[in-house]
């Protein structure tokens, strides 16, 4: 079989590879090789651009071969990184679907295909799907008894937990500790990441809602987003211009406005915000607090009461 995987992959002769697998099956011993020929021939259709005869090539595959689930999964990164080039999220969900084991019959072979779900969701946005996994992972996490088993689920997906905070995907990094508060509800890390992540969730939700609000000026959004981004995102994901604009907050587009007007729209704008966005403000107060008390600066009596 590494005999045809070489005549493939240095000549890009499928007419030889495929002669080369029937050889393969005509003198197989047992399932376990059979399905594995089987297999890498559906990765290599893949890989060559034939994925609807690939697909089709896997089904029967699951068909012929139901127990050599391990050998089905080497398919995983190969369809993971097909979704990555032409994001065809509908086809690789159902691919995904169709290899998931009945519910109650998950174990640890099968870590790496939740992983792999996981993963699409986050790529797909399809979080219409997340009570469905969860509810396989908790599925997932009763069915696993060895301990050898629930500390090799514990290290993959306290990877994939790392991995989702260092680029800012909360709501990814939550499902993924409620799965390991799952594996042991008494691990002390794992609860302070869940309470960690909820907050950030929350934030970033109400940060959403608010940058969508046209009512507030535009101005005091710029601040929003620079202290957003500052205390709660990784700094590569820094929009590159948003820290001059934060310091350049008073000339953006009000240029024909007076100091005290712009101060008077930016109050109103935080005034808007602590009002109608109260999570924002209560995850910023300091800063708002700072830089209300910056507005009022040249504002009258009245005008510094409108904004309490």
């Amino acid at each position: 079989m590494m005999l045809a995987h070489c005549r493939l992959f240095g000549n890009d002769d499928l007419e030889g590879f495929e002669q080369f697998v029937s050889q393969a099956l005509a003198v197989s011993r047992d399932d376990n090789e059979r399905c594995t020929a089987e297999i890498i021939r559906v990765i290599c259709l893949i890989k060559y651009d034939k994925f609807t005869e690939g697909v089709k090539q896997l089904y029967q595959t699951l068909e012929q071969y139901p127990e050599e689930k391990s050998i089905h999964y080497s398919v995983l990164p190969h369809l993971m990184n097909y979704v990555y080039h032409w994001s065809n999220f509908s086809e690789i969900f159902e691919i995904l679907e169709r290899l998931l084991p009945e519910k109650g019959q998950e174990d640890a072979d099968d870590l790496e295909l939740f992983r792999c779900y996981l993963e699409l969701i986050d790529e797909s946005n399809r979080w219409d799907r997340k009570s469905q996994i969860l509810s396989r992972l908790k599925s997932l996490a009763r069915n696993l008894q060895d301990e050898q088993d629930v500390d090799r689920a514990k290290s993959m997906f306290e990877q994939e937990f790392d991995e989702y905070e260092q680029v800012g995907r909360f709501r990814e990094a939550e499902l993924v500790v409620t799965f390991l508060l799952e594996l042991d509800r008494h691990d002390v890390d794992y609860k302070e990441w869940k309470a960690a992540t909820k907050h950030k969730v929350a934030v970033e939700k109400a940060y959403k809602k608010m940058m969508g609000d046209p009512s507030i000026f535009p101005g005091a959004t710029t601040f929003v987003a620079y202290w957003f981004h500052l205390r709660y995102m990784p700094p590569e994901a820094m929009p590159e211009e948003l820290e001059s604009l934060a310091d350049l907050a008073t000339q953006m587009d009000y240029i024909d406005l007076s100091e005290v007007e712009y101060k008077s729209e930016l109050g109103y704008g935080l005034h808007r915000i602590r009002k109608g966005h109260p999570a924002i403000y209560h995850a910023f107060r300091e800063e708002w607090d700072e830089l209300l008390a910056e507005c009022m600066q040249g504002l009258s009596r009245k005008e510094r009461r409108a904004l309490k």
